[in-house]
């Protein structure tokens, strides 16, 4: 029987988070194309390279939003 070192742990680790991640993006373009239609090259790149955290607080917004703007926009505060 073979053990996972610390390093192999790690990596695994990173490999896991980083498919959630790019799950994530996957969900939030299909479900914003479904709603918005085609989406521009620009917005696909800019989900793809998000962050977890960043992808999940769009998803929220996404929930509320009416346009493409509303997702992506920083909320301003008064």
């Amino acid at each position: 029987m073979r053990y996972v070192t610390s390093v192999e742990q790690i990596g695994i680790e990173k490999g896991v988070q980083l498919g959630r991640t790019e799950g994530k993006a996957e969900m939030l373009l299909h479900l914003l194309s479904r709603k918005h239609g085609a989406l521009s090259p620009e917005i696909e790149a800019r989900v793809r390279a998000a962050r977890s955290d960043q992808l999940d607080e769009w998803s929220e917004r996404f929930v509320d939003a009416r346009t493409l703007e509303d997702v992506f926009d920083e909320p301003t505060t008064h």
